[in-house]
C-alpha cells in the first residue's frame, strides 16, 4: 500500500486489516486457506473487526462438518449466521481449497473449468495530487502488464480506477494522468 488508501468524502485507510482462516480436517496435513480484507468499516458493509466476531460466532458450529461438501457447509453456515457473506467468504475459500486439494485439481476445474483466455486485474489508485497519482498510474500499470500468472493465459488486460475529490481539479487529474500513460 502507497500510505493512506483516500477516496470520496474524506474517507480513508491507513492499513489493510486482512482475516486468514485455516480450516484443518482429520485428513492427515489436510488444510485449506481462505482471507478477506474489508477496507475498513466505512467503504463497504463489512469490516475486519465483524469478520472476526462472525467468524467466533460462526465456526463452533462447523466443527464435524464436512469441508468437501461446500454447498451443504455453505446452508448450514447461512442457516446459522443471517447474512454477512464476508464472514463466510474465507470459510468458503478455505472449503474450496480443501476440496481442490483431496480432488488434485486446481479450484477452476471445480468450479466448471476455465473458460476465459484473458483476465482482467485491477487496481485502484488513491486521491492525491495530479502528478502523484499519475505516478501512481504509471507504477501501476508496469507492474500489471509485468506480472506473469500462476496459469497459461492468452492476453492479459488492466484496468486502473481513479479516485478524485470533487473539490480537486478533475481536469488537471486526468491531463496528468494522461500524459503519463
Amino acid at each position: 500500500m502507497d500510505g493512506k488508501y483516500e477516496w470520496a468524502d474524506g474517507k480513508s485507510v491507513d492499513v489493510y486489516d486482512s482475516t486468514v482462516v485455516a480450516v484443518h480436517t482429520d485428513a492427515k496435513g489436510i488444510v485449506g486457506y481462505g482471507e478477506v480484507v474489508p477496507l475498513g468499516p466505512n467503504y463497504l458493509a463489512s469490516y475486519a473487526a465483524g469478520v472476526r466476531a462472525g467468524l467466533a460466532e460462526l465456526c463452533p458450529r462447523l466443527i464435524g462438518r464436512d469441508p468437501t461438501s461446500v454447498g451443504a457447509l455453505n446452508r448450514h453456515m447461512d442457516y446459522h449466521l443471517k447474512g454477512h457473506p464476508y464472514v463466510k467468504s474465507p470459510v468458503d475459500m478455505a472449503c474450496w481449497d480443501i476440496l481442490g486439494k483431496v480432488a488434485s485439481l486446481p479450484a477452476a476445474h471445480l468450479l466448471g473449468g476455465p473458460e476465459q483466455t484473458e483476465v482482467m486485474l485491477y487496481r485502484a489508485i488513491p486521491q492525491r495530487q495530479p502528478k502523484e497519482m499519475a505516478g501512481l498510474v504509471q507504477k501501476y500499470k508496469g507492474a500489471v502488464l509485468r506480472r506473469k500468472p500462476a496459469f497459461s493465459l492468452m492476453a492479459v488486460y488492466y484496468r486502473i480506477k481513479i479516485y478524485y475529490r470533487a473539490t480537486r481539479d478533475f481536469s488537471s487529474s486526468s491531463e496528468a494522468i494522461r500524459e503519463r500513460i
